[in-house]
């Protein structure tokens, strides 16, 4: 048998990316630790607002990653950049939450900071009106996977 026959027959590895593993696990322990309530309402906002500049980050780091190593179209290689810098743009909004929630120890609920939700806004349009973009004379938008590029005109 053939190499590729069977490197492709091999059954392929559930957790071969290991950031991505660390992400499916610490998503699966932080939804457990709120879906049962476990600490009081405050710790529960410390434990949101420490965590989510460091996806922020993360988003950043692999949009990254997918803009520099994949072969891909400028539009695609646009778009990534796009959510890249949204992912910077989501971290500044979400660092200003945290030390606004770590500034009043009274607070205890949900209340966004103006500067989280415009970040979160700013990051979102960026990101939609960069997928949004048509291609100059396709007349269609354009791919961002590089899996699923379209043929050129």
């Amino acid at each position: 048998m053939p190499a590729a026959v069977a490197d492709a027959a091999r059954p392929a590895r559930l957790w071969r990316d290991p950031v991505l593993a660390a992400l499916a696990v610490a998503g699966v322990v932080l939804s457990a630790g709120y879906a049962l309530d476990l600490g009081s309402a405050r710790a529960q906002l410390l434990v949101t607002w420490l965590v989510m500049p460091f996806l922020d980050l993360l988003l950043f780091w692999m949009s990254r990653q997918v803009h520099r190593t994949l072969d891909l179209s400028p539009e695609a290689r646009r778009f990534w950049r796009a959510v890249s810098a949204a992912g910077l743009i989501f971290a500044a909004g979400d660092l200003v939450q945290c030390a606004t929630v770590l500034a009043d120890p009274s607070l205890d609920r949900l209340e966004f900071h103006p500067a989280q939700t415009a970040a979160a806004l700013l990051g979102v349009i960026l990101v939609c009106g960069v997928a949004l973009v048509i291609r100059p004379g396709a007349g269609r938008a354009a791919s961002v996977c590089g899996s699923c590029s379209t043929p050129r005109s």
